[in-house]
C-alpha cells in the first residue's frame, strides 16, 4: 500500500504560513504509540507553502508484516525536534499474481 499524508503549518492565532527554511521532517512506523519501531521515511518540506508531506511508497510498506500500526511525523527546526502527529494505519498484505 502507498499512503501520503500533507500538514499545513499556520501561526495558531494570525495563521499566516510558518517558515520552515531550515527546517527537516521524517515519519515513523510503530506497533503503538511510542512502541517499538518498524520502519522509518523521509518526509518533502514545501517551505513557500508550509507543507509537510509523509510518504509512504508500496515498496516501503511491503518490507512491513500485515496489520495495524501508528506512524507519527517528526518536524525538526534548529535544535527543536517533536512529532506534530500520530495516526493509525493498516497495511495489507501483499497479494501476488500467479
Amino acid at each position: 500500500e502507498t499512503f501520503r499524508r500533507s500538514y499545513l503549518f499556520k501561526d495558531a492565532q494570525t495563521k499566516a504560513i510558518l517558515d520552515l527554511t531550515g527546517c527537516t521532517a521524517y515519519s515513523q512506523m510503530r506497533t503503538k504509540p511510542g512502541g517499538e519501531l518498524i520502519a522509518s521515511a523521509d518526509c518533502s518540506i514545501d517551505v513557500p507553502l508550509g507543507r509537510v508531506t509523509a510518504l509512504w511508497t508500496s515498496e516501503q510498506t511491503a518490507e512491513i508484516d500485515p496489520g495495524t500500526y501508528y506512524f507519527d511525523v517528526w518536524l525538526k527546526c534548529g535544535d527543536d525536534q517533536r512529532p506534530f502527529t500520530t495516526e493509525q494505519v493498516d497495511v495489507a498484505p501483499t497479494i501476488t499474481e500467479i
